[in-house]
Formats: C-alpha cells, structure tokens, sequence
C-alpha cells in the first residue's frame, strides 16, 4: 500500500489559507457540483476572471477535500487550481493597489 504525505511548503500554504480567512463556512461540496464551481474549478480561463469570494470558494473546495487525504490537494496543485488561484489573487491585489 502506498504512502503519501505533504511536504513542509504544502503544510504551511495549507496554514496560510486558513490563518488568512481563505477557507469559508458554506456548502462547499454542493457548490463543487454546481455549473459555477465546476467552471472556477476545471477551466484555467474562468478561474482568471475570478473574484475574491470565487477564489475563496476555490480554495474552501480545495481545503476540505484534502482533509480525506493529501493526495486532493496535490492533485489539485498539479492540475494547477492552485497555481491560478494564487495568480489571479496577486492580479487582484496589483489592481487594488
């Protein structure tokens, strides 16, 4: 049986998410299903055009799916949800600023 396990940066990103109020108290398992949360999950383009409260969404979604194994996030790190949530967060920021 194989072994997986996060290594230190994912430990502390998954922190991050939590200590910044990333993570939301919704239905995030319904709203996963849903046209929108499909598109914000699966399509690099919809994620790009993504606000806060949808990037929120995304990363709840991500968060708690890793709390059934590890191995969630990972793949959602190399399906790159969370390279483009992070990008589209700093496009956000520069435009506030």
């Amino acid at each position: 049986m194989g072994y997986f396990t996060l290594g230190p940066e994912a430990v502390a990103f998954i922190g991050d998410v939590y200590a910044y109020g990333w993570v939301r108290d919704f239905d995030w398992m319904t709203w996963s299903h849903t046209a929108q949360g499909q598109r914000l999950l699966q399509h690099p383009v919809a994620l790009a055009k993504a606000d806060e409260d949808d990037l929120a969404r995304v990363l709840t979604v991500c968060m708690r799916e890793a709390h059934w194994g590890a191995e969630a996030l990972n793949d959602r790190f190399r399906a790159g949800v969370l390279t483009r949530v992070m990008e589209r967060a700093a496009a956000l920021l520069r435009l506030r600023n």
